[in-house]
């Protein structure tokens, strides 16, 4: 069967042992696990005492299928693991966690998988290796903040179906990738903040961003950034124009907590319609709203909400 590897890592400023202490406890898994954020009502069972050799979990939910994950051996430099998933198919991987001591109060921690695929679903590996590794870092980062302040701003949850109405809004398009969005978007909303202030136009709504296209293997991602208004007759700044925003049939997930976090509510939306096999509308990938101000609301409060639409 063809074999596959792949791992992330992430700096973390905490002392080797506060993280090594949050990986072999399997109870704390929940608080960072990018999985179990998708679907906390999931059902865990936990075995042997925490941090010796065959200790563990298992899981079993709706939307992220089932399976175990077991101790096998644990330094204070390196945790070794068994991964075994039973649903949506069986399959065991290798999982090793290197803690790199780079201070006395600062460590790097990679996360390592490898595993193999029957030989007729090769054609996988490419797309497990993206799209788990997107997942390790969405885990990296919330495992990062935990051992920093002892909790994760980030909390999922689901609204339903909803029609997005139609919205006229002044914005610009641009292509980006992930990694480039967090200096890229202030800037633009801050333009065009100033212009709607200076023309005494009051927004009709908070700003969005609408994720045209996505494209994972380049990472490169088409989005208007808008800002909803009515009655705006002086001429756009240059680089943003008047658009409208097209009405969606949408499902609705919130998510409360950092916007470095946004990428857990995502994977819980699409994960949400592949259970309840919802079609995507390919005109729009989805709509990221933002409905505080992070200049005047704290981190852990900012209410993000998000529309994924789908066909009726």
């Amino acid at each position: 069967m063809p074999d596959y590897a792949f791992h992330r890592s992430i700096e973390i400023d905490a002392p080797t042992a506060t993280v090594h202490g949050l990986i072999v406890d399997f109870t704390r898994w929940p608080d960072w696990s990018p999985w179990t954020i998708q679907e906390p009502e999931c059902h865990i069972t936990y075995f042997g005492d925490t941090g010796t050799k065959d200790s563990g979990y298992s899981w079993a939910g709706e939307r992220i299928g089932s399976g175990e994950i077991t101790l096998r051996e644990s330094t204070h430099s390196a945790v070794s693991c068994d991964l075994q998933f039973l649903k949506p198919f069986k399959s065991q991987a290798k999982v090793r966690f290197d803690i790199e001591a780079l201070t006395e109060s600062r460590c790097q921690v990679t996360w390592h998988m490898q595993s193999s695929m029957p030989f007729f679903l090769f054609f996988m590996i490419a797309n497990i290796k993206r799209f788990v590794g997107m997942d390790y870092e969405r885990g990296l980062r919330m495992l990062k903040e935990l051992a920093e302040t002892g909790a994760v701003a980030s909390n999922i949850t689901s609204q339903g179906e909803h029609n997005l109405p139609s919205a006229t809004y002044i914005g610009t398009e641009i292509t980006a990738s992930l990694s480039e969005l967090p200096a890229v978007m202030p800037t633009h909303y801050e333009a065009m903040a100033q212009y709607l202030a200076d023309q005494s136009i009051t927004p009709d709504g908070p700003p969005f961003a609408q994720y045209l296209r996505s494209d994972f293997k380049a990472d490169q991602h088409r989005i208007v950034l808008g800002v909803p208004v009515t009655g705006l007759t002086a001429d756009p700044p240059a680089g943003y124009a008047l658009g409208t925003r097209a009405a969606f049939s949408c499902v609705r997930f919130d998510h409360t907590g950092g916007y470095d976090h946004l990428g857990n509510v995502w994977a819980t939306a699409i994960g949400w319609n592949r259970h309840h096999k919802r079609k995507a509308d390919k005109r729009c990938v989805g709509i990221e709203v933002y409905v505080d101000d992070p200049a005047n609301t704290p981190r852990e409060t900012l209410l993000t909400e998000l529309y994924i639409p789908v066909k009726n």
